[in-house]
């Protein structure tokens, strides 16, 4: 955790809960909120949060006697696709935990699409960008690991959700991912350090973006 204690606003482009919290307490600005950075770095608090909210995410547990088989395993503090697998049996589940860690694990339904999912880029609560990432190898559609991403209309159903969210953490710059089951959105990830990189393929400077928002809030 970074020492903030001469600065009165911090960008926080790290998962810095414990900096943000200090900085907070002691009257200053952060750039995602603490609440934001906690729970949108930690997958079982997000699905935990948003079903206070009422928004559906697909069917998971945190114990592993209670999985059921095909799942997917991932890490409740990894990003970026590279804590997720699929597991067939709870053979190959528990090789996967020794790498996530059973203290750490979310063992999830599959969606009924793999492979494709939608990013919402919401700042300060609005829909900035939808983007949608497909994969045709993988039921990871991370940009990441391979997936394409286009710019596409927002589902509805998802747009809806993710202000809901939004405006309960009252967040500034997050992302808010949905996976598909068939065509119906629901509820994957709270990206509190959102990546922008396929913005920028799309010739947008978030950066820019970002940096215009926070100037208009100070």
């Amino acid at each position: 955790s970074e020492d903030l204690s001469e600065y009165d606003v911090a960008v926080f482009r790290t998962e810095d809960y414990a900096g943000r919290k200090r900085l907070e307490e002691r009257g200053g600005r952060a750039f995602n909120n603490a609440q934001t950075g906690m729970i949108g770095n930690d997958k079982k608090l997000a699905y935990e949060f948003t079903a206070k909210l009422g928004i559906a995410s697909c069917e998971w547990t945190s114990v592993s006697d209670e999985a059921e088989y095909p799942c997917i395993v991932k890490s409740r503090f990894g990003h970026g696709g590279k804590e997720v697998f699929w597991a067939n049996d709870r053979r190959e589940a528990e090789e996967i935990l020794k790498e996530v860690g059973a203290e750490n694990a979310i063992f999830q339904r599959p969606a009924k699409t793999l492979g494709k999912d939608a990013r919402l880029y919401m700042l300060g609560g609005e829909l900035i960008f939808c983007v949608e990432r497909l994969n045709p190898h993988s039921f990871k559609s991370n940009f990441s690991l391979g997936g394409r991403a286009r710019l596409i209309g927002c589902p509805p159903t998802a747009l809806d959700q993710a202000k809901q969210i939004c405006n309960e953490l009252k967040c500034d710059f997050v992302g808010i991912d949905f996976i598909f089951d068939g065509d119906t959105p629901i509820f994957n990830e709270i990206e509190d350090v959102v990546g922008t990189r396929m913005l920028y393929s799309n010739g947008i400077d978030a950066a820019e973006i970002y940096a215009n928002y926070i100037r208009g809030r100070l």
